[in-house]
């Protein structure tokens, strides 16, 4: 299939396709990437050994979608009739999908960087790979490209102590800016136009499809839930690895670690927005 034809057949509202992707995947996407090590540095160690729990944590379901509202009763008297609505955007069959989502996202104008994380040949599937273990807090490292935020993770000594450097934070300032700018509204619209499309994949994955939107609302849970630490955690070094010094930091989940070095304020950005888009998703309308 072109393109063009591609792009009439699937007319999608841009920030809709972003807005899910990002709310969905985006935070682990930018977050769970190891540093560039120019000048090679110690690593923080933000993933504990993966166990899987039996059963996923509870979550609320997002509602579904309300069905378009009957035809008005025809009148007896003559009426002008007002336009009728547009039909509803037809989603991509499953082998088309994985090609529609990355034209979608170039035409987007999204940066290449980004562009780069989806260098697969099933962008969807990983996708969803990803929000299944995202969900329960664990960081899907091997499962994207690579990609870093400038520079060399940064840890600073004071007084023979190691601690996060602040100086850090601001590499994942635009990330943050981009996430808490996308309408709450506008990710519960993209969500409920691709759930469909995430519960066939998850079935296919040999995941609950039920659990898409359980998912993602255990995604939001763990940002929401993340700690806001308003001075640099200290770090222990144990042969060329970093852990957190307190204990209540290390057992936290491999996101949660991973949101600890964006900084208190970029985590507050975040967690505001979590809320948000939380609230929005299961509101009822």
């Amino acid at each position: 299939m072109s393109e063009q034809r591609a792009r009439s057949r699937f007319p999608v509202v841009n920030l809709v396709v972003a807005a899910l992707l990002l709310v969905a995947v985006g935070i682990v996407l930018w977050l769970n990437q190891q540093e560039e090590d120019a000048p090679p540095a110690p690593e923080v160690v933000t993933e504990a050994p993966v166990i899987t729990p039996a059963q996923p944590a509870p979550a609320p379901d997002i509602p579904r979608a309300p069905p378009p509202p009957p035809p008005a009763p025809v009148s007896a008297a003559p009426v002008e009739s007002p336009p009728p609505p547009p039909p509803e955007p037809e989603l991509p069959p499953v082998e088309e999908a994985d090609a529609w989502l990355m034209t979608q996202l170039g035409d987007l104008g999204v940066r290449e960087s980004l562009l780069n994380l989806f260098d697969s040949a099933h962008p969807l599937s990983v996708s969803a790979a990803v929000l299944d273990g995202l969900s329960r807090g664990n960081l899907m490292r091997k499962m994207i490209p690579g990609w870093s935020p400038a520079g060399a993770f940064p840890a600073e000594k004071v007084a023979d102590e190691l601690y996060l450097d602040p100086a850090g934070y601001e590499r994942y300032d635009t990330l943050v800016s981009t996430l808490v700018e996308l309408e709450p509204a506008t990710v519960e619209q993209g969500f409920h136009l691709l759930r469909p499309l995430y519960e066939r994949t998850y079935g296919e994955l040999g995941l609950d499809p039920e659990d898409v939107d359980n998912a993602l609302i255990r995604v939001l849970d763990q940002v929401i839930a993340a700690p806001e630490l308003d001075t640099p955690p200290q770090l222990l070094q144990e042969s060329v690895m970093y852990t957190y010094a307190d204990p209540d930091l290390e057992a936290l989940t491999p996101l949660q670690k991973q949101l600890l070095r964006m900084g208190p304020e970029n985590t507050r950005r975040l967690k505001r927005q979590a809320q948000a888009v939380r609230a929005e998703l299961l509101s009822v309308d």
